[in-house]
Order: structure tokens, then C-alpha cells, then sequence
């Protein structure tokens, strides 16, 4: 034994590995046993949330495909005006065979112009007012699915769909643009969609949604009797990692501290975290005291291992080395959390004001909610627009979706929804397409449509006199590509040469004579850069002061016959 201490310490350290190696040989069958029951358990697991998530696109599309039929059917417009008995009736019998339980559909409403709702399977909501919903202004333009979201007036989560509503205008048969049909979704059909199959529940997986801010959108509890109360926070390491993109597969404890085999899948379309988990009761290691010695012998070579690594002196250059104390960039994760921890609250602010109008008020009572609703909207777009400018350019084109779909009839439809917007200010609003744009072209529309959004109403802040005017053109490119050319003209005050270069940055505003300074932080066409930059578009600018402005987007997409 003496001659061991006289053995130098390379072969003392061999001798200890090999020692080693002999126990650990002896732990490594149950260890490998465990582990591939774990990867078969994550297999089926992630295999049962692929299978979930097809059934919950399928359950959205289902209720889209309702929401069509319904905006289609043919009502004359000035009936919906009179709101006469007759047409309630006639929207009671169109509407019942998609209400629940027969169809997807809680309630199923129209709003008017101004966000009034002047039909509703809900009598209780006949006369309230929508205008500052999300799905009504986002509905005005393009068909829109409100996240899934919790309520404040229903005081439960809520899925809500929108989409412009189109009238028929008897004397001449003419179409216009009337109002927004919604519908809100009935929830058992996505609670029973999330069930798995009847299992003693020691050996059930379970699968439930938890939305982007990290609250239960289904309850994780298996076959729960109702719908979980709300808001009820989700937290664990799982449910943290696939809110984060970045789903984590494996043992972890979950929401009630319980261990168990999970795996994530980050919906971006739904914006929702499914996960699929099950209790690890039944996949502990086979001793407790084995596993306990496993890892006290790996921790015990690991530290023979690296003493000689770590026992050396220190050299000397590390003795002058100084910290880089540069200031280090922006965080832009601590902004996006910072600007969502402002708009929270500030949601619910707007979800108060607007239940307060729904209300019984005098017209000077509404007149102040009104103020102080249109400054929450405009300090919730101010924070939209900071976040916006807080995120990574390639998160933006890893995000970008592209659908099929007739240009012309969606840039009509955004023309009508900006007349009221005219009608205010007294000009004239106008849109001219040639005979080559009637034709589907495949693009991202939800950013073009956010795009356009964005010029028209800067065209509109900046013109007195006159109008707007948006412009369609489709030209054959090469490679059977579309070159598509939009352009937004008005006849506002026109933009100075020196300042046309500097008018896309970040936070920059020009200050007229004689003009109101504008309120906004200067991030409006900024905003519209970086959206071009994600569609792949290029912006021009032409302008002469007191000519007016014309934004031109020049981009190339797939085409193909209406």
C-alpha cells in the first residue's frame, strides 16, 4: 500500500479512473433502462401535441370558414339602418344553427361604422359600443383573429373573430362597406379538444394551452368539470422555456411543483404555449441509493480528473488584465419586458373605459371617458411602437407569414374603412387599380396591410386641403414574378428636400410654421422602413413642399389568375 503514495500522480489518477470505470459499469444498465423509457415517453408526448395542435387548426379554421358564410349572406343594406324587427329575426334564424351547442359560436354580433353593436344573438348587447376593441379595428380592414385572451367584462378567456362586413345596396346592386361581424368562440370545443383519452389518471397525459403572458387558457387539470377560474398564472421551467421558443424536452417540476415528463410546442400563428406532460411517478430511477452513488462517484472522477487542470500557478498576464468596462448596448430584452409590463395594466385601464361607455352616462360624463380612453390609445400605440423598434430584424422575417390573395379587393376593402376617417376631415379619399391587378399574388399581408395603414393615416395627420389617394399597379416580371407598385399620394404641406433623408429615422419629427407640433415620438415611418425591409419592398419617397407626398412600394411576389 506504501508504494502507491510513491507512485507519481499521472498513475495515480489512471489507477483512480479505472477504479471508477468498475463501479460505474456496474450502475449504467438501470441508468440507460431509464433513460430510454424517457425518450420513448417524449416521442409519444411530442407526437400527442403535434396531433393536438393539427385539431386545434382545424377547430380555428372550421370557425373561420363559419365566420365567411355568415359575412356573405346576402342582407340589403337599408335594412340593417332600420334595424326592424324583421331583420332581427331574420339574423336570429341565419345565426342559430352556429351557436352552441350546435355550432362554434357563443355570440355573433355586427357592429356598425362607429363600433356600435346593432345586431346580436345576445340581447343583453344590443347598444353597446366596440369602437376601441381590438377586433373592431383590426376587423375594419381584414379578417382578424383575436389571440386567446382574458375578458374583463366576461371575466373568463375569450377567442374572438372579426371580419369586415360588406352589404348589399339594393337600387343599383352595389356592395359597401357596413360594419364588422364578430363572433366570440365557445370554449368547451377547445377544453374537450385539449382532453386526452380516459386513463386512470395516474398514467393520463395532459396537454393545455398557456398563452404568451402566462396564463391557463385551458386547465391543466384533467377533466376539469368548467373552466378554470381567470387570470390563473402558469409557472415552471417548461412552461418558461416554451414561452421563450425555446421548448425545453425532458423531467422538470411543473406548476404544482410535481415532477413529471414533458415536452412544448410554441404556436406562433395562435400565439399560445401547448404543452404535453405526464407524472414521472412511474420512471424513477430503480434505487434511490443507486442513483445517490452514481452521482457521488461522477462527481468524485470528475474532481480527480480536473485537479490537475486547475491546481497550476496563475500566469502573469492575468495579473494587468482589466475589465472592459465599455458601456454595453441596449438590453432589448429588459425594454420588451418593461414594455409589456406597461401595457398589462394599461389594458385593463382601456378595458374599464370602455365597459364605463357602455354604461349609462351623461354626455359630459362621456365626453371626459372619451378623452381619457383616446390618451390610453395613443399611450398603448406609443408603447406598440417602442417594442417594435426594440426587436431583432431576424425574429421579424422568421415570423412572417404569406397567404394567397386578391390585392385589389383587399386594398378596396382598406380604402372603404379609412372613409369615415375623410368624411372627418372633409377630403376626399380615392383608390384606382388598372386591369392586371384583378389577380392573387403571394405575399405577406398582414405587414403590407399594417404597412399602408401606417402611410395612410401619416398622409391623413399631414393633409388639410384636398385628399388621399391610394394607387395598384401589377406589371409580369421575370421568373413568373408579379412587380407590384402601390402608391399613397396626398396633398398635404409636402416634405422638405434636406429633410426627406432623415424623415425614416427613428424618433426625428419636422416641425411646420405655423403648425401644431405633432405629438407623436417621430417613429411612425420608421416603423414603415422596417416593415418594408420584411416584406422585401423598397419605399420611395417623392415630395415638394406645398405639392403634397407620394410613398411608392415597389416589391416582387408570386402571381396567378383570380
Amino acid at each position: 500500500m506504501n508504494r502507491y503514495y510513491h507512485l507519481p500522480p499521472s498513475v495515480k489518477h489512471l489507477l483512480i479512473a479505472a477504479w471508477l470505470t468498475g463501479l460505474l459499469a456496474m450502475l449504467l444498465h438501470p441508468l440507460l433502462t431509464s433513460r430510454q423509457q424517457q425518450a420513448e415517453l417524449l416521442d409519444e408526448l411530442t407526437r400527442l401535441a403535434e396531433q393536438k395542435e393539427i385539431l386545434l387548426d382545424q377547430w380555428i379554421t372550421a370557425m373561420e370558414v363559419d365566420l365567411l358564410r355568415l359575412s356573405r349572406f346576402p342582407i340589403p343594406g337599408p335594412r340593417l339602418q332600420e334595424g326592424s324587427s324583421w331583420l332581427r329575426l331574420h339574423f336570429d334564424e341565419l345565426t342559430e344553427s352556429y351557436l352552441a351547442p350546435f355550432g362554434h359560436f357563443l355570440e355573433v354580433f355586427v357592429m356598425d361604422e362607429r363600433g356600435q353593436v346593432i345586431l346580436s344573438t345576445d340581447p343583453d348587447a344590443q347598444g353597446r359600443y366596440k369602437h376601441s376593441r381590438r377586433y373592431f379595428l383590426q376587423g375594419r380592414h381584414t379578417a382578424y383573429i383575436q389571440p386567446a385572451h382574458h375578458s374583463i367584462s366576461l371575466g373568463t378567456v375569450a377567442i374572438t373573430l372579426a371580419r369586415p362586413l360588406t352589404l348589399i345596396e339594393v337600387p343599383g346592386h352595389q356592395t359597401y362597406w357596413a360594419g364588422v361581424l364578430a363572433a366570440r368562440a365557445d370554449l368547451t370545443h377547445l377544453q374537450q379538444l385539449m382532453q386526452t383519452a380516459n386513463q386512470p389518471a395516474s398514467q393520463l397525459p395532459r396537454t393545455y394551452l398557456v398563452n404568451r403572458y402566462g396564463f391557463f387558457i385551458t386547465p391543466p387539470e384533467s377533466f376539469s368539470g368548467s373552466l378554470a377560474p381567470y387570470p390563473r398564472t402558469a409557472v415552471s421551467e417548461g412552461i418558461e422555456a416554451c414561452l421563450k421558443g425555446q421548448p425545453l424536452q425532458g423531467r422538470y417540476l411543473n406548476h404544482d411543483q410535481q415532477a413529471v415528463i414533458g415536452t412544448g410546442l410554441w404556436l406562433p400563428r395562435h400565439q399560445l404555449c401547448l404543452m404535453a406532460e405526464q407524472p414521472a411517478a412511474g420512471l424513477e430511477f430503480r434505487s434511490p441509493f443507486l442513483l445517490w452513488l452514481f452521482v457521488s462517484l461522477l462527481a468524485a472522477t470528475l474532481l480527480v480528473l480536473a485537479v490537475g487542470w486547475l491546481y497550476r500557478p496563475v500566469s502573469n498576464d492575468t495579473a494587468h488584465h482589466e475589465p472592459d468596462c465599455r458601456p454595453a448596448e441596449p438590453d432589448r430584452n429588459f425594454l420588451r419586458l418593461l414594455g409589456h409590463e406597461i401595457r398589462t395594466p394599461l389594458n385593463g385601464i382601456i378595458g374599464m373605459l370602455s365597459l364605463l361607455q357602455e354604461g349609462r352616462l351623461t354626455e359630459e360624463q362621456r365626453h371626459q371617458i372619451r378623452v381619457a380612453d383616446t390618451s390610453a390609445q395613443q399611450l398603448y400605440n406609443l408603447m406598440t411602437q417602442m417594442m417594435v423598434m426594440t426587436q431583432d430584424e431576424k425574429e421579424d422575417h422568421q415570423s412572417v407569414e404569406k397567404h394567397w390573395i386578391n390585392l385589389q379587393e383587399r386594398l378596396s376593402l382598406l380604402t372603404e374603412s379609412y372613409h369615415w376617417k375623410a368624411r372627418q376631415k372633409g377630403l376626399f379619399l380615392r383608390f384606382q387599380a388598372d386591369e392586371a391587378s384583378d389577380q392573387l399574388v403571394y405575399l405577406a399581408d398582414t405587414l403590407l396591410i399594417q404597412l399602408l395603414g401606417n402611410l395612410l393615416e401619416n398622409a391623413f395627420k399631414f393633409t388639410e386641403k384636398g385628399g388621399v389617394t391610394l394607387e395598384l399597379q401589377i406589371r409580369q416580371g421575370q421568373d413568373q414574378q408579379q412587380d407590384i407598385i402601390i402608391r399613397v399620394r396626398d396633398t398635404g404641406q409636402g416634405i422638405p428636400l434636406q429633410e426627406q433623408q432623415r424623415i425614416f429615422q427613428p424618433f426625428h419629427k419636422i416641425i411646420y410654421p405655423g403648425r401644431k407640433p405633432d405629438d407623436s415620438l417621430g417613429l411612425g415611418l420608421a416603423i414603415c422602413q422596417r416593415l418594408a425591409r420584411q416584406l422585401k419592398a423598397a419605399l420611395e419617397l417623392e415630395s415638394s413642399p406645398g405639392k403634397g407626398s407620394c410613398f411608392t412600394i415597389l416589391l416582387s411576389c408570386p402571381g396567378r389568375k383570380a
